[in-house]
């Protein structure tokens, strides 16, 4: 029989032993904690790392570039490459993962070193916490974009003009403290309004957020259709570009790319035009000058569904540095089912209200709407979805 002290003491050094696992566990508890903490704040680096290198993948800029810029976002967000331990390694394309070579992606992959406590004594020094994350090119939920960095009324909606694009929305790059501007007896009604400078208006749902910074052109990295010198019957090269007039014109445009080589494409009051699966390239050279866009009848046009100009209904050289305008006007009976490219030059649109084409994405310099306009969203006739993509997260 155990003698009562003898019971005792052998109780004290269970609970002593008890008590040093509970310590031992409250201990890792806390250090995985803080490895947690780490690490979600590594992620965080990581994943701005990730979409800032994909912002350069969009402007097509060096592999030098995309990883400058990856490597900047991870140092704002706390992680600095070469600093305290800390490695931030940039691959553009991707070295792992399921984006592996695909040249419009970037993979960040950011870790550290992290001293132990508890698990010192189970001989491990340091922790290396790890995050990776993969930046590419995502759809946009925006169909409008004024491009112009600084203009005054870059967005202009006036003459009473009432401008429905609910299910997209609009972006605009201008500083302007009036960059969008809704004028009276007119509105604006989108999914979102993004505005780097300031606005002016009332009657506009939501109201605009400002502040935001300034994106990139959303088609950058298409390219323009290629052609020769050769005068052809639609589709192919005009020389001098397309001038209809005239009293109940109507002009069908086979499916195909029509090559303005100068003199843009004009239209009269009273014309019809019409045509499906077609892109028009407004372009120029020594000599034949540059001319705009004006169509002031009625046009029914889709662009292409699939190929390299799908979704593409106008495209402006991007080589212009002069400003002319280029005019939509076909009032009620204008529908244009395609993209609206003219990075280097303005646009006014009047009309569309009874616009029946699936989507209208518009991408300018300015763009200024004046009467109703009802633009679509619906990307289901397209091959590759939306044609305008923004940079995310992908892995």
């Amino acid at each position: 029989m155990k003698h009562p002290r003898q019971a005792s003491g052998q109780i004290l050094i269970v609970v002593a032993l008890l008590l040093t696992i509970l310590i031992g566990f409250v201990g890792l508890a806390a250090e995985g904690g803080l490895y947690l903490d780490v690490k979600r704040r590594m992620q965080t680096a990581a994943d701005a790392a990730a979409v800032a290198g994909a912002q350069e993948i969009a402007r097509k800029s060096s592999t030098t570039t995309i990883a400058s810029a990856a490597l900047a976002d991870a140092s704002r967000n706390g992680f600095a490459d070469g600093v305290a331990g800390v490695t931030v390694t940039v691959s553009a394309p991707p070295v792992t993962g399921s984006h592996s070579g695909s040249t419009k992606s970037v993979e960040v992959v950011v870790q550290k070193p992290c001293p132990t406590g508890i698990l010192r004594a189970l001989g491990f020094d340091t922790v290396t916490v790890r995050a990776r994350a993969v930046g590419g090119m995502g759809f946009s939920a925006n169909c409008i974009y004024c491009l112009d960095p600084s203009v005054y009324q870059a967005f202009w909606a006036t003459g009473g003009a009432v401008v429905s694009v609910s299910r997209c929305g609009i972006t605009v790059n201008s500083t302007s403290a009036l960059a969008f501007v809704v004028s009276t007896n007119s509105s604006v009604t989108a999914a979102s309004i993004d505005v780097t400078g300031g606005y002016s208006g009332s009657t506009m749902t939501p109201q605009p957020t400002t502040g935001v910074p300034p994106v990139a052109d959303p088609l950058a990295d298409r390219p323009p259709p290629t052609f020769s010198g050769t005068v052809s019957l639609y589709p192919g090269v005009y020389c001098g570009g397309i001038k209809i007039s005239g009293q109940s014109t109507s002009v069908v445009f086979n499916p195909g790319t029509y090559i303005l080589l100068g003199g843009g494409l004009s239209a009269s009051a009273n014309t019809t035009l019409s045509g499906s699966g077609v892109t028009f390239y407004d372009t120029y050279d020594a000599t034949h000058r540059y001319g705009e866009i004006s169509i002031n009848g009625s046009a029914h046009f889709t662009a292409p569904t699939s190929g390299p100009m799908e979704s593409i209904l106008f495209f402006q050289d991007r080589t212009i540095t002069i400003f002319p305008g280029n005019t939509f006007a076909g009032g009620g009976t204008m529908n244009l089912e395609g993209t609206l490219y003219f990075p280097n030059t303005g646009i006014t649109f009047s009309g569309g209200n009874g616009n029946t084409a699936q989507y209208t994405v518009i991408v300018a310099r300015t763009l200024k709407f004046s009467g109703s306009s009802n633009l679509g969203s619906s990307y289901l006739t397209l091959s590759s979805g939306s044609p305008v993509k923004k940079p995310i997260l992908v892995e």
